[in-house]
Parts: structure tokens; C-alpha cells; sequence
């Protein structure tokens, strides 16, 4: 009788200690996709992307439909051709990204 109580003891307390665990083995796989209201928003202006000319204005990112003119005079062409207010020319390149003062910068790696 001695035995089966004891048994019956160790019995529910392993019962108890498997409940108890948790499986985090799902949550370690890889981290959750951010939503998008937690991902950072990008500043609005202009930049290349896999040799595609594209644009972010309020939020929203699309392909660039027209020549932008920056507050600086700066236009960006939509073949990616840069124009200078002096007259000089340059060349978007991918990851380049001017904001609409004109200011340059990299475009963030989670584009």
C-alpha cells in the first residue's frame, strides 16, 4: 500500500512537472515579422532599388512616374539621372536615397 501511494505521488508529480514546461522551441526559430505599424517608417524622397527608380511619399513606396524636383533645385529623372541646381550630372545608384531637401543618404537595409 506503502508503495502504490508513493507511486501514485511521483506519478502526479511528473504529471505536474510536464504541464508546467513550455515549448519555446517555436518562438527561438525565427523572430516574428514586425507589423506595419511597428516597422519604421521611411522618410519621403527618392531612391534606387534593385535598378528601379522608386519613390517614398507619405508612407507609401512606388515607382518613380515623373521627374522630382527637390526643395535644393536637385531633380532626379526617372531613369535615375541626377541634375544638380550647378548643372552637374550624377547617377542614382542602388541604395542611394535623397530625401526631398536633397539630402543624400543610404536607403536602410530592411527595404
Amino acid at each position: 500500500m506503502k508503495k502504490q501511494l508513493i507511486l501514485s505521488f511521483f506519478a502526479v508529480a511528473l504529471l505536474l512537472a510536464g504541464c508546467s514546461t513550455t515549448d519555446t522551441s517555436k518562438s527561438m526559430d525565427k523572430p516574428a515579422p514586425m507589423s506595419k505599424e511597428s516597422a519604421p517608417m521611411m522618410k519621403d524622397g527618392v531612391f534606387m532599388k534593385d535598378g528601379k527608380v522608386m519613390e517614398t511619399m507619405g508612407g507609401k513606396t512606388t515607382d518613380l512616374m515623373k521627374d522630382v524636383m527637390l526643395k535644393d533645385g536637385t531633380t532626379i529623372m526617372m531613369d535615375g539621372t541626377i541634375l544638380m541646381k550647378d548643372g552637374t550630372k550624377g547617377m542614382l545608384k542602388n541604395g542611394d536615397l535623397y530625401d526631398m531637401d536633397g539630402m543624400k543618404s543610404m536607403v536602410n537595409s530592411g527595404m
